[in-house]
């Protein structure tokens, strides 16, 4: 019997771009999904091209930003394959992570919550501030008198 191996074909060739990850073999009929409704998803929401392989390998092809967070949703797979519910959780995490660029804005410009002050009946209220800070507080004060 003659065994011919080649890279002719226009399919196959060296990866010059992209990003290789590895999960178990048991793992990938859930990266799949039922009918490919997971790996649908993913390659739809992150604009990735996306290849699975049997045996766990995976590779990942587009934008850095969106392979990082198609390498970030296929190791929650990973590590989530046996709870339920998880495609909801899976699209959930990549509509948060890709969000609007104004939800994103809102984040970043938003104060620390210890940080906010109100007004209450005239009197200024911080919010999130600590006992411990209080107390702090109060002795660096009697230190100074």
């Amino acid at each position: 019997m003659k065994v011919e191996l080649t890279l002719s074909d226009q399919r196959l060739g060296v990866l010059k771009s992209g990003r290789i990850l590895e999960i178990s073999p048991a793992k990938v009929p859930r990266l799949i999904g039922r009918g490919g409704s997971m790996i649908s998803m993913l390659k739809n929401e992150t604009k990735c091209n996306i290849f699975v392989g049997q045996n766990g390998t995976i590779w990942i092809n587009g934008k850095e930003k969106d392979m990082n967070l198609a390498a970030k949703a296929i190791m929650i797979i990973e590590s989530e394959a046996h709870l339920d519910g998880l495609t909801d959780r899976i699209g959930k995490f990549l509509r948060d992570e890709r969000g609007s660029p104004v939800q994103k804005q809102n984040r970043q410009n938003a104060p620390p919550a210890s940080k906010t002050e109100s007004s209450e009946g005239g009197e200024t209220v911080r919010k999130g501030d600590s006992i411990l800070e209080e107390l702090l507080g109060d002795r660096d004060k009697e230190e100074e008198r």
